[in-house]
């Protein structure tokens, strides 16, 4: 039973399918004729009515809701219950449709169906029931449900499709334009449409599209039967006039759009169409940051950049860059090298880093798809370089020594410097080279200053040694490691012995040539002074002519002033260059330093203070007294040309004695080169030609060598005392013809011929350099014994002079006025006058030869002549006061002059005592053997004080010592007088000589030695006066207590010195850490003024630092 009535319930179910698919298809027929005739009467009435927005609104969603209606109802729900999706018909419904088809079966079916349910609800036997069921389903099984379903109904209901579809079809060939049209404006329910003018509006452009914030050029144009003559544009009811272009189109600007702009264009009252501008979202940047990681090494803080693409970095700066956008896809970043397409890390941000070594440009393009890329940006980076550091300085040589080298100067960087170093290389005239380095001290500032001193001299230089020397500084360069500059390279050059040569050569002709024309000018200052002086005797007041004459003659004496100065200056720069790289003997050394000496005393501060003097009594304009000082410097001014005279004479003789001994040396050197040359032509292994080659090397030098020879008998004739010189003619000639012959031996390649002629021309060379050298020695020596004979025998007339002044002095002052003898004594005084003169002269001519007599000496001895000629004018006058003063003086100076010569003599025999050790003459005066210590100085001074108690007992008992009367020696008495002053003086220089040794030391422990020579010398003018009193015993008892503790004060330093020993130290002309301190404060005080503030701009940083490297006082 169960599978008979399965089939018959899948018949029922196919019965279902087939009802709801016939269901479908009517559905279809009925969408398609309702919806059909809803579209074409809208359409129609759409077209004819023209209806508003509004009404096509409702138009349009009426048919969707219609059309969506229909479907569901006629389509969409028969296809779901044929899915069996949904409630779909229940069998009972189906038994009674298949019944009413079939009447046959009536309600068989239904009946069936109630039965089976019964049965399944019974609770009791339903065997009969079941087979009645049975019965029913197999009567059934012939008939086909489906058949109940006739598709073929469905045609009747066609009439319903055919009428709007005929219409359709009419519509579309008679006028389809009311189907489109009528359609087109209920689809465009949202469009105004406006009565069809006579012509149309054409938008001319692409698109109505702009991007974001753009404007938009509008153009239009018309096509019709005619053209409107004007045109505007309604945007939100409010009319805006089309500008006509000259090709008949019409132009509007929407300016800046930011949102959409509907809008339609009126021309002659008709409207267009609607229409509506878009806007496009345009991809752009709002706002970025730039982050700037500069280098660790420029110690400088990171920054970060607001909206700022050009920028100027430092090399090696990380540049970080964040961009925030809006409507951006990519973020287009192009460099000259490189190009980048950053996509976002998050909603509308770009991140991109780069280090930068070079300067730049870069763009920036915000892209999105729908606009692409808009407008790119183009920035700039300038990379401020590293720059390499830069090196200023400035070098100043120590006017007394041209080897010490003051350097100051600047080094600057952009941001650091690391290292200063002083490089100097050594080339010796022998090609070695070598090369050190002094590290210098800063401070790791960018700019700053340096001090740095060299002396050259420490490096032992020999002539023609070269030092090349520059500075290099390092800055702190972290990118590209750290770079270095070099100053200039300079170099020092030490002159060789042919350029010293020459250059002793010309200073000493320039020198010669500047003391003739200081003699000339000393000369004619003279002789104006002397016309002056006797204009100004001959007038009462001084005119405006004469003060003009006087004011011209300081004028000329300044000149004459400053070129004796220039004079000193240039000859004591050329002797130091010869002491640094030429040995001398001692004895030429020692008479350079005595010429210095005379050079230093040309000027003597008498002679500046009388024209100062003289400068300012031309203010008071007292003629006597400028008469007076005239009269001084008159005799003043004589001196000077007297001394120039002199100088003049012993640089000559001087100049001579050098030219000789270098000659000397050259000859000797000469000999041992061609003795050398000898041994290499006998036993050598060098072949002739370069034999012959040195042995012609030779011939020219000794060519030279005769050369000079003739130029020192030159020199020697000029000299008003000329040298002794031996007769080489005849040698120069041997040697000269042996030095040929070895030449030309060689050349023959006889070798050992050639060596015996070059070891006779040595040998000869040999003997005549010795002949030369004592010839020289012997002629020195001969008149150095004369001139200290001359020196003597003046000696003792000058004693002599001062025994005869005393003698007239003191006749003179007990004689009357009127006495007859006083014309007598006045003409002894003129004898005096000319034996005085005739020493003068003697000792003028002496001082030119012996170059130990001091300038003092001629001074004296002017004095001693012009008080002497006051004194004559006063006792022609009979002003006997005035004459005894005056003789008083003559006195003095004789005096003076007498300690003066015996000190010069005393010099004389010690310096002849050191050239001929063992034979010194200790019979002659003068001589103080070696130089006494402050002991032996102390007991010389005890005597002194012992000999003056003599002398005041035997005055004061009225006699002399030696128990002779008073009255009858007065001559023996001032001897013994001028004897003790002589000593006293002498005692004086050697404490003096002391006391400057002590103060050159440093410690200034020469003082109290100097207050004792001075002292001293008050005691020698009251005993050169004979005005001995109690104040002259006091003072002695007083010199003698404090040499005695000088003495003890002695013995304590040499016992300090045996436990030291000190090294002498070299004189210092300067001081290079005093001046080298003073630079650095002077740093120290601008680096306060140049402060720069943090936030300072590379550039003004380097403006402000160029500003300071160049900042000088």
């Amino acid at each position: 039973m169960n599978k008979t009535y399965d089939k018959l319930i899948e018949k029922l179910d196919a019965f279902t399918r087939k009802y709801y698919l016939n269901q479908i298809i009517r559905g279809a027929i009925y969408f398609v004729a309702i919806g059909l005739a809803a579209f074409l009467l809208s359409a129609v009435l759409e077209y004819f009515g023209r209806f508003s927005s509004t009404v096509r609104t409702a138009l349009f969603f009426g048919l969707v809701f219609t059309f969506a209606a229909l479907f569901i109802s006629f389509i969409l729900i028969p296809v779901f219950k044929l899915a069996r999706m949904g409630k779909l018909i229940s069998h009972d419904e189906a038994s009674r449709m298949i019944g009413n088809h079939f009447p046959n079966i009536s309600d068989k079916l239904l009946n069936t169906l109630q039965l089976k349910r019964q049965a399944e609800l019974s609770t009791s036997d339903s065997s009969l029931l079941i087979a009645s069921i049975d019965q029913r389903i197999e009567e059934l099984q012939p008939v086909p449900f489906v058949a109940a379903v006739n598709f073929g109904e469905n045609r009747k209901y066609l009439k319903y499709v055919v009428p709007p579809v005929v219409l359709a079809i009419i519509l579309l060939v008679v006028s389809p334009s009311i189907l489109k049209d009528g359609s087109q404006r209920i689809v465009s329910y949202n469009v105004d449409y406006v009565p069809e003018a006579p012509f149309d509006f054409i938008i001319v452009n692409d698109s109505l599209k702009v991007p974001l914030n753009e404007d938009y050029h509008l153009k239009v144009e018309t096509n019709g039967t005619y053209a409107p003559g004007a045109m505007s544009v309604d945007l939100g009811g409010k009319l805006f006039r089309l500008k006509r272009n000259t090709d008949g189109t019409f132009s509007y600007t929407f300016k800046n759009v930011r949102n959409q702009v509907p809008f339609k264009l009126l021309a002659d009252g008709f409207y267009s169409k609607n229409f509506i501008l878009d806007v496009l979202p345009t991809p752009s940047v709002l706002h970025f940051t730039v982050d700037l990681s500069y280098p660790d090494y420029l110690k400088k803080p990171n920054e970060t950049l607001s909206n700022t693409g050009n920028m100027r970095v430092p090399e090696g700066t990380r540049i970080g860059w964040k961009f925030s956008t809006r409507n951006t896809e990519e973020l287009y970043l192009a460099f000259a090298d490189s190009a980048f397409r950053l996509q976002p890390r998050e909603a509308q941000k770009f991140n991109y880093q780069r280090r930068v070594t070079s300067n730049q440009l870069y763009s920036v393009a915000a892209l999105n798809t729908i606009v692409g890329g808009k407008d790119t940006i183009d920035y700039r980076i300038d990379v401020l370089k590293d720059a390499y550091p830069r090196i200023q300085v400035r070098e100043t040589r120590d006017s007394t020594d041209q080897e010490r080298i003051y350097f100051s100067g600047g080094v600057s960087d952009d941001y650091g410097i690391t290292r200063l170093d002083f490089y100097y290389t050594l080339r010796s005239i022998g090609g070695e080279e070598k090369t050190e380095i002094d590290k210098i001290t800063l401070t790791g500032q960018a700019a700053q200053e340096f001090f740095h001193f060299k002396d050259f001299s420490a490096m032992g230089l020999n002539p023609g040694d070269e030092i090349d020397y520059y500075f290099e500084v390092w800055d702190n360069d972290g990118v590209n490691g750290s770079k270095s500059s070099r100053s200039n390279r300079k170099s020092f050059k030490a002159p060789s012995l042919d350029e010293l040569d020459k250059e002793r050569k010309e200073s000493s002709e320039s020198v010669k040539e500047k003391i003739e024309q200081s003699i000339k000018d000393a000369a004619e200052l003279q002789k104006e002074l002397g016309e002056i002086n006797k204009d100004l005797l001959q007038k009462k007041d001084m005119s405006w002519q004469d003060k003009k004459r006087i004011e011209d003659l300081l004028k000329k004496q300044k000149e004459l002033e400053k070129n004796v100065n220039q004079l000193k200056e240039e000859r004591k720069n050329s002797q130091q260059n010869q002491e640094k790289y030429m040995q001398q003997s001692e004895s030429i050394m020692q008479k350079q330093q005595q010429l210095e000496k005379m050079f230093n005393e040309l000027m003597s501060e008498e002679m500046k203070e009388m024209y100062k003097k003289l400068e300012e009594l031309m203010q008071q304009l007292d003629q006597e007294k400028i008469r007076e000082e005239l009269e001084n410097m008159e005799m003043s001014n004589e001196e000077l040309e007297k001394e120039l005279d002199r100088t003049l004479e012993i640089f000559k003789q001087l100049e001579f004695e050098q030219e000789f001994e270098k000659t000397l040396d050259k000859l000797e050197e000469l000999a041992k080169k061609q003795e050398e040359l000898s041994e290499e032509s006998k036993d050598g292994d060098k072949s002739k030609e370069e034999l012959k080659e040195e042995q012609d090397k030779l011939n020219e030098e000794f060519e030279k060598l005769q050369e000079d020879l003739k130029a020192l008998e030159k020199q020697n004739e000029e000299l008003e005392r000329p040298n002794e010189m031996p007769d080489t003619e005849s040698m120069e000639e041997q040697i000269k013809e042996d030095m040929k012959e070895s030449s030309e031996s060689l050349e023959k390649n006889k070798k050992s011929k050639a060596s015996e002629s070059q070891q006779d021309a040595a040998e000869q060379m040999q003997e005549m350099a010795k002949q030369m050298e004592s010839a020289m020695s012997g002629s020195q020596s001969e008149n150095a014994q004369e001139d200290m004979e001359s020196l003597r025998a003046l000696l003792e007339n000058i004693i002599q002079l001062s025994f005869d002044q005393e003698g007239i002095m003191e006749n003179l002052r007990v004689i009357e006025r009127d006495d007859p003898k006083y014309v007598e004594l006045g003409q002894k005084q003129k004898k005096l006058e000319d034996d005085s003169q005739m020493v003068e002269d003697s000792l003028f001519a002496l001082s030119k030869r012996v170059v130990q007599i001091e300038a003092i000496v001629n001074r004296e001895i002017g004095l001693v002549n012009q008080n002497i000629a006051k004194a004559i004018e006063d006792i022609g006058e009979r002003k006997t006061a005035d004459a005894t003063s005056r003789q008083q003086y003559v006195m003095t100076s004789y005096n003076n002059l007498a300690l003066l010569l015996d000190e010069a003599l005393q010099q004389m025999q010690m310096q002849m005592s050191s050239q001929n050790p063992g034979k010194g003459n200790c019979e002659k005066p003068g001589g103080m053997g070696n130089k006494p210590s402050e002991g032996k100085m102390s007991k010389m001074q005890e005597a002194m004080g012992k000999k003056l108690e003599q002398m005041q007992k035997a005055l004061e008992k009225g006699q002399k010592p030696g128990g002779k009367k008073p009255g009858m020696g007065g001559q023996g008495m001032s001897k013994e007088i001028a004897q003790m002053a002589a000593e006293q003086a002498a005692i004086r220089r050697e404490i003096e000589k002391m006391a400057q040794k002590l103060n050159e030391q440093g410690k200034g422990e020469g003082k109290g030695l100097q207050d004792i020579a001075e002292k001293m010398e008050e005691t020698e003018r009251d005993l050169v006066n004979q005005e001995i009193t109690r104040e002259t015993f006091k003072r002695q008892q007083d010199i003698l207590t404090r040499l005695l503790e000088s003495e003890k004060a002695e013995r304590e330093r040499e016992y300090d010195n045996k436990r030291e020993s000190n090294s002498p130290k070299p004189y210092e002309p300067s001081n290079p850490e005093r001046y080298l301190e003073y630079n650095k404060r002077k740093a120290r005080e601008i680096e306060l003024l140049r402060t720069v503030p943090p936030d300072l701009k590379p550039y003004y940083k380097e403006r402000v630092n160029d500003y300071f490297l160049n900042f000088e006082d």
